[in-house]
């Protein structure tokens, strides 16, 4: 018994494997008459309407000032202001050109001041950027925005910066970095 179930099952097998090699003709044919009575009918082209120009209306609101672009080019680069001396006067505008101090690489959020030094009848401070200690004293410029240090004592720093607001004009404004106690 054990050697008659794999002899039927392998003539089973070749029974069916000679029946997919039968005659394909008729299938054939078949598949064609389908593939004819199936195919879709021929759309007509698409026309599409001829729209009229748009007219552009133009909203003005009586008593307010019209809305500056924010993505105007002079807004976002100082050195045509330059040119163009806000009201303030060309003495307000900050030199482009000028050389850069070290410590103007970093922003004043990241610089320390860490000690003070006083001798020769003048102050000067340790200022801890990324990577090294400074000294600085006053006239020295510090931070991206070019701040100015103006006074010096052991306790801190004083700064005077000029930023450019919203509408273009310069104007200045104070900061000060106190000295700040290394956990050492």
């Amino acid at each position: 018994m054990s050697r008659v179930l794999p002899r039927a099952a392998v003539a089973l097998a070749a029974a069916l494997l000679a029946a997919c090699g039968a005659d394909t003709g008729e299938l054939q044919a078949w598949m064609e008459r389908e593939r004819q009575a199936a195919s879709a009918p021929a759309l007509p082209p698409l026309v599409l309407p001829v729209l009229a120009p748009e007219t552009a209306v133009a909203f003005v609101a009586e008593g307010v000032e019209p809305v500056q672009n924010p993505f105007d080019a002079h807004r976002l680069d100082p050195a045509p202001a330059a040119a163009s001396a806000p009201a303030g006067g060309a003495a307000d505008v900050p030199d482009p050109g000028r050389e850069r101090e070290p410590l103007e690489a970093f922003p004043l959020d990241s610089l320390r001041m860490v000690g003070s030094l006083a001798g020769d009848g003048r102050m000067q401070a340790l200022v801890q950027a990324p990577g090294a200690i400074h000294t600085v004293q006053v006239g020295n410029r510090l931070g991206t925005q070019g701040a100015r240090i103006t006074a010096i004592t052991e306790t801190a720093i004083t700064l005077r910066e000029r930023v450019r607001d919203a509408a273009g004009a310069w104007s200045e404004r104070g900061a000060t970095l106190a000295l700040q106690e290394t956990g050492r």
